[in-house]
């Protein structure tokens, strides 16, 4: 794990403070992710897998991170039109989730201080990722072999460095859940890999484990994000440092991550997530998985998308879903085609609104 720049620690002092959360297989067959590991998914909502059993060298690590940086800064080798098909978002300069830039298509200037890019999936490089074997029989898991499986967002998200001594970097996430009420059928998995050290400095996320099984709590925001009610109820402060109240029945938990692992959520975990207080990025790539076949509901679904809205509303070009996967069972997908396919630079959207 990298040092982080504000402190003379060490990379060795730093895994001391923040051991590895990751579990361990316990497995000998040719299964990806072991019997025990999906044990404490089940358990959790959530289990990290070590970045050896994701990756098979550091090179594909480093490609990863390589082609992020050259993304932001408009220098990444891609297509004709691809930059004008990625949606890319700015940081704050206050760290207030509502002063976040606008969810609008096309790059924004040569800067490292993205908060959010989506549509990688564009990026041959990451698509490459994105369809690994293990997150394929992951997918099989979750949803079953006979399920075309796409992605619903294939996304940047950053934590910029502090902008001062006094001023942190970074934008704070409020509680929610990976949920999105205009789809007909709810995400399960999504796949979190930590480019750099996740921590509580860099603005890890904070989670409560188990809360998947709770359900969606707040079915009517189009997102999922938590009332104050809700927060209230369940005893968690609104903001997103994510703080427990005196007495909650709710354990408020730091998820930290280091570079290369690879976390597999439960979409109904209520997590959030802070600011950066140091003097390095804390850059992950997200990939949430569903059902191929899974359709957009178009009842007010208009009022929600486009920059005005900002951090409120669902991002523009997020209305198209790559295929990652084909079902295995020929059977099932000849009958029940999926209804979305992986789009390149300039081609016309797939997904079917109703």
């Amino acid at each position: 794990m990298a040092a982080l720049l504000d402190n003379n620690d060490t990379p060795s002092e730093w895994q001391e403070k923040y051991p590895s959360l990751a579990t361990t297989s316990t497995t000998t067959n040719n299964q990806f992710i072991a019997p025990n590991q999906w044990q404490h998914f089940h358990n959790k909502g959530w289990v990290v897998l070590p970045a050896s059993q994701v990756f098979q060298n550091d090179k594909e690590l480093v490609a990863l991170q390589t082609i992020i940086d050259a993304i932001m800064l408009g220098k990444a080798d891609l297509l004709p039109g691809t930059y004008e098909q990625m949606m890319f978002q700015l940081d704050s300069t206050t760290g207030n989730y509502e002063d976040s830039g606008s969810q609008t298509l096309g790059h924004k200037g040569a800067t490292l201080r993205y908060r959010k890019i989506q549509n990688l999936d564009l990026c041959p490089t990451i698509m490459d990722y994105c369809q690994k074997p293990i997150f394929k029989e992951a997918c099989q898991k979750i949803y079953g072999k006979d399920v075309p499986i796409a992605s619903f967002r294939t996304m940047f998200f950053n934590k910029p460095p502090r902008l001062s001594t006094t001023t942190k970097g970074g934008t704070a996430l409020p509680w929610h859940q990976d949920r999105w009420k205009y789809l007909d059928r709810d995400p399960l998995l999504n796949v979190y890999l930590a480019l750099d050290a996740s921590v509580p400095e860099t603005g890890c996320m904070k989670i409560i484990s188990g809360s998947h099984t709770l359900g969606v709590i707040n079915p009517e925001h189009h997102s999922a994000f938590l009332s104050a009610q809700n927060c209230q109820d369940m005893g968690l402060r609104e903001e997103g440092d994510g703080n427990r109240k005196d007495g909650a029945e709710y354990k408020v938990e730091d998820f930290w991550l280091h570079p290369g692992e690879v976390a597999l959520m439960h979409n109904w975990v209520i997590h959030c997530s802070g600011t950066n207080s140091t003097d390095v990025s804390r850059r992950a790539l997200s990939i949430s998985y569903m059902d191929a076949r899974s359709q957009l509901k178009t009842d007010n679904f208009n009022s929600y998308i486009g920059g005005e809205l900002k951090t409120t509303g669902y991002p523009e070009g997020a209305t198209k879903y790559p295929l990652i996967f084909q079902a295995d069972d020929c059977h099932a997908e000849a009958d029940d085609a999926p209804r979305t396919t992986h789009r390149r630079p300039n081609e016309q959207q797939t997904g079917k609104l109703d």
